[in-house]
């Protein structure tokens, strides 16, 4: 299989398919309501729009990190951003802006050549290849952690 199909496919099946592992992103987050997203677990543990806005924050970090000759880094702020107050106009919002996100690093996934994804990603010691493999089990781990939080009682 192309090495690009093979990431977009993935990136694709945590996003919206049907991974073997149990639901994928977009079926989890359909089901929540602001109220569940931003309802806090224990302690110094993140809740759900945090996760939500980290996992865009690490695509967006990904997209730039393939158009960019030089290294970069991403600020704590940018990794785990404040989600603000809960609102349902809110969460849609954080919740069409990861999914945009997806599409547009679909889209750039999907034009880089062979070359591009041996090349090395600048300042680090992994190909483009290996670092949008290391997203998609990015993806996996929150996505475990989102069902977690939201099959949990709440009070």
């Amino acid at each position: 299989m192309d090495q690009r199909r093979e990431i977009t496919d993935g990136l694709q099946e945590v996003m919206a398919g049907e991974p073997w592992y149990g639901p994928s992103l977009e079926t989890l987050l359909a089901s929540l309501d602001a109220d569940t997203a931003w309802c806090s677990p224990a302690m110094g543990r993140h809740r759900i729009v945090d996760l939500v806005l980290h996992l865009d924050a690490w695509q967006r970090l990904v997209l730039a990190r393939l158009d960019s000759p030089r290294h970069l880094e991403m600020a704590p702020e940018v990794n785990w951003p404040e989600a603000g107050e809960a609102s349902e106009e809110i969460w849609q919002r954080y919740r069409r802006r990861l999914e945009e996100g997806h599409l547009r690093l679909l889209t750039r996934i999907s034009s880089l050549s062979p070359e591009e994804q041996a090349a090395t990603v600048p300042g680090l010691p992994w190909s483009v290849h290996e670092m949008l493999r290391g997203l998609i089990q990015h993806h996996v781990y929150h996505a475990g952690q989102i069902a977690q939080l939201a099959s949990r009682p709440r009070d």
